[in-house]
């Protein structure tokens, strides 16, 4: 608590045994400066259970790690019930060759997690600089009955190729997620960006790409104007989903959808 940590490779990082450790405080603490950046993550937690990250100030983590997990805040290994509360998570970036669920994320939360509470968190500035298109995630979902909610999310960039994996996602809810539910967030993606194709490439303020379903999404704004500068056959969604329609959601209602500039789409679902 109120610790001001720099110039390392994992910010704070707690490992628990197998058998779960319970009920750890992580709070009040300013993780990195500009001049003296972070190597892998901020705050990495794995083996924990009823963990709670509140307060904290991630930012300046740099790395050139293809590990998931990368970035600001990660759940690793098994961790259930965690808390991840009234964070901000600002000036991540990675060069790597990291896509898809290894992509540079401002929050991870592993496929080992279940029952996560991601809430009120402020996520801007997540960037993968690697221009050979790699892709970027401001919270990046695997784990099962997340809660994500109350979370503003923007400014998410990187050379986006054609495959999902490779785009710029706002929220992207992947690999076997199973009943996602999210609720009252903000995710805004915009500005004019380089990308790696000049033939296509998209990005997504929301993007579903799980083999779960049921996911729960209401009353969120999801908007975007993100533009690559390097393709005229770009696509920006505020949502994409590769899910069954029938099988994917429980419900998704009550959102607003807003979408701008040249490479406009509103939604994409299966």
């Amino acid at each position: 608590q109120g610790n001001t940590i720099s110039s390392c490779l994992y910010g704070i990082a707690v490992f628990g045994p197998p058998e779960f450790e319970s009920g750890t405080l992580i709070t009040q603490n300013t993780i990195g400066t500009p001049a003296n950046t972070i190597g892998f993550s901020g705050i990495t937690v794995t083996n924990e259970t009823y963990t709670a990250i509140v307060d904290n100030t991630v930012q300046h983590v740099l790395t050139n790690s293809t590990m998931a997990g990368a970035g600001g805040i990660a759940l690793l290994g098994t961790t259930n019930n965690v808390t991840i509360a009234n964070n901000t998570i600002k000036n991540i970036s990675s060069g790597a060759e990291s896509s898809g669920t290894s992509s540079i994320s401002g929050i991870y939360i592993s496929e080992y997690s279940a029952f996560a509470n991601v809430n009120a968190n402020f996520v801007t500035g997540i960037a993968n600089t690697n221009p050979g298109g790699f892709g970027v995630r401001g919270l990046n979902v695997l784990g099962s009955f997340s809660v994500i909610s109350n979370n503003s999310v923007s400014d998410i960039s990187c050379f986006q190729d054609t495959d999902n994996a490779y785009w710029p996602a706002g929220i992207a809810i992947s690999g076997t997620a199973t009943a996602s539910d999210i609720y009252y967030n903000s995710v805004y993606l915009s500005g004019t960006h380089p990308g790696f194709t000049a033939t296509a490439g998209a990005s997504a303020a929301l993007l579903i790409n799980s083999t779960g379903g049921s996911h729960d999404i209401r009353n969120n704004v999801f908007s975007n104007a993100y533009d690559n500068s390097s393709s005229a056959g770009d696509k920006s969604y505020a949502v994409y989903s590769t899910a069954t329609s029938g099988s994917g959601f429980l419900n998704i209602n009550f959102n607003d959808y807003f979408v701008s500039g040249p490479a406009a789409v509103l939604g994409s679902l299966n």
